[in-house]
This record gives structure tokens, C-alpha cells and sequence, in this order.
């Protein structure tokens, strides 16, 4: 007597026999974006992927009445304590709820962190303790954006442009005239030392040139509106993602000289809009396609 083969079992074919935890061991291994795309295959794929959770957060912190005044100068110290406690009350929801979404999903593979603030330097290292609880998920995607541009004040802004050595912010400093300016968030080191990360994004974020980078799993990276501290220091962030297979820039600041080293995997690369760059070195051989849009001060050699 033949026993009957479902629909199922025929979409996973022998993978339908391996024990479910196996099952699960094996997709661990896999990206956010190919674990959704799994989801189509079959019923059966799709009740393996829906496990799987993707958790996507955005804060944006809105200026007070009392911090509108701070901001024009009024030498009043309740102003001043009225603003800070707004921003640890801020900090504090902030937390709670990464630790709340942490905590309630047990198989997270994608986060997405977006966060409007206007003190980098009371953010930091806070935000240096919920990429912490967010790797010890061992999540494959994480998307980080920690934006400050038009809401930083100009004091917070040039501090936090003196800490990461003279390196000029997006907008420029002017003074007397209240222009805000983009502050940059330092990685640290743990972050860019995480075995578990196949896909990682990262915005406004600053990148010292004592980091050292090792990324054995990481296939795609991209940079927006970012700045890299030290000579080389990019090659030697690609040089430490050694499967590395797509690469993305946009308006960051980096060396004269963009070196792309020879990665086996390496089939993409993008950079647009870069406008410090002024000469290309390319020793990819096994690049498929490469994007360069100019910034207006023309083409590199």
C-alpha cells in the first residue's frame, strides 16, 4: 500500500522529513529577504517563515514648547531641566520598548532601527546597549539610522564634531546663525565584530579608524550619509567581510582614494554621490556591476 503524498510534501521534498528544530536550524543560517521569499513556495514554507518575525521600530522625538525656548538662548535653568528630562523620559519609552519587542519574539531575524534624537552624546551609549540586546538575538538583518540633522543644537553638534577629530558634519557649522548640523554615531566595536549578521545597513553613523572588522557572514552592506575616521579604513572594512557580495554607498565621506579589494564574492558594488572621492581602485575581479553616480564636482579618474 503507497502511502499518499501531499502537496506539501512534494514542495519540501526530503527537507519535510527532517526534524522540525533541524528545520529551523537550517533557515537560521538564511537572510530576512530569502526566508520571505521562501513564504511563496508552498504552504507548508509559509508556515516555516511566519515563525520567523521581523521587527521594524521608529522614534522620533519631537521638540517642546519649553525646549523651543531653550533653543533661542534664554538663560532660564528651568528650561534647561525641563529639556532634559523630556529627553531621558524619551531615552526611557525608547528602551522599554526594544526590550518589550525583544522579549515577546523568540526567532527574530530582521530588525529595523530608525531614531530621530537631538543629543548624540546622551543617545550613544544607550543606543550602545539596545544593539547589544538586539545581536544576543542572533538576528541576520539589522538596519540602523540615527538621524540629527535639523534638530540638534549647535553646541551638541560641534561637540560631538570636535569627538570624532575635526571630520566636518554634513551641514556645515555656521555659528551665530542656528543652522543645525549632523552629529554621527560612533560604532562600536562589538557591533562590527557580529559573526551572526548576513545583511547590515547603517545611516549617519561614524566609524573610527581603530575599529577592527571581521564579518565572516556578512553578504550585503550599505553606508548612507556616513564618514569613515582614518586612511583605508574602508578596504579594511571590506576586507573583513570576506563573503561579501553587494556593496552600497551613499553621500559618505571617505579616502581620495576608493579601493575596492579583490573578495571572491564581491558581484556588486554602488557609491553615488561621494563627493570627496577623486580616484577609483579597482581590483575586483569577479564584479559584475558597478554604479557610480557623480557628485557635482564631476567623476573621479
Amino acid at each position: 500500500m503507497q502511502t499518499r503524498t501531499t502537496l506539501d510534501d512534494v514542495s519540501l521534498g526530503n527537507f519535510s522529513r527532517l526534524p522540525e528544530s533541524m528545520i529551523h536550524h537550517i533557515c537560521s543560517f538564511l537572510s530576512a529577504r530569502d526566508v520571505a521569499r521562501s513564504s511563496i513556495l508552498s504552504k507548508a514554507w509559509y508556515c516555516i517563515s511566519a515563525i520567523y518575525s521581523y521587527i521594524t521600530l521608529h522614534f522620533t522625538y519631537e521638540k517642546s514648547d519649553s525646549e523651543d525656548l531653550f533653543g533661542h538662548g534664554l538663560p532660564d535653568e528651568r528650561f534647561s531641566q525641563q529639556v532634559e528630562r523630556e529627553h531621558l523620559d524619551f531615552l526611557f519609552m525608547i528602551e522599554e520598548s526594544v526590550r518589550e519587542c525583544l522579549e515577546m519574539e523568540s526567532n527574530v531575524l530582521r530588525v529595523d532601527l530608525h531614531i530621530d534624537f537631538p543629543d548624540i552624546n546622551l543617545l550613544a551609549p544607550r543606543l550602545d546597549g539596545w544593539i547589544s540586546l538586539v545581536l544576543k538575538k542572533n538576528i541576520k538583518d539589522l538596519l540602523l539610522c540615527v538621524d540629527t540633522l535639523n534638530r540638534t543644537s549647535a553646541h551638541s553638534a560641534w561637540s560631538h564634531y570636535n569627538r570624532i577629530r575635526g571630520l566636518s558634519a554634513r551641514s556645515s557649522y555656521s555659528g551665530s546663525s542656528g543652522r543645525s548640523a549632523q552629529s554621527y554615531y560612533s560604532v562600536p566595536q562589538f557591533l562590527v565584530l557580529a559573526s551572526c549578521l548576513k545583511v547590515l545597513s547603517l545611516s549617519y553613523c561614524a566609524f573610527e579608524s581603530s575599529l577592527e572588522i571581521k564579518l565572516p557572514q556578512l553578504q550585503r552592506l550599505s553606508f548612507r550619509d556616513s564618514c569613515f575616521v582614518g586612511r583605508s579604513l574602508f578596504e579594511r572594512f571590506l576586507c573583513g567581510c570576506p563573503v561579501i557580495e553587494c556593496v552600497k554607498m551613499w553621500s559618505c565621506k571617505i579616502d581620495k582614494l576608493l579601493s575596492i579589494p579583490n573578495l571572491p564574492r564581491l558581484e556588486y558594488f554602488e557609491c553615488v554621490n561621494c563627493a570627496i572621492v577623486d580616484i577609483i581602485k579597482m581590483d575586483a575581479a569577479n564584479l559584475q556591476k558597478f554604479y557610480f553616480g557623480a557628485p557635482q564636482s564631476g567623476w573621479p579618474k
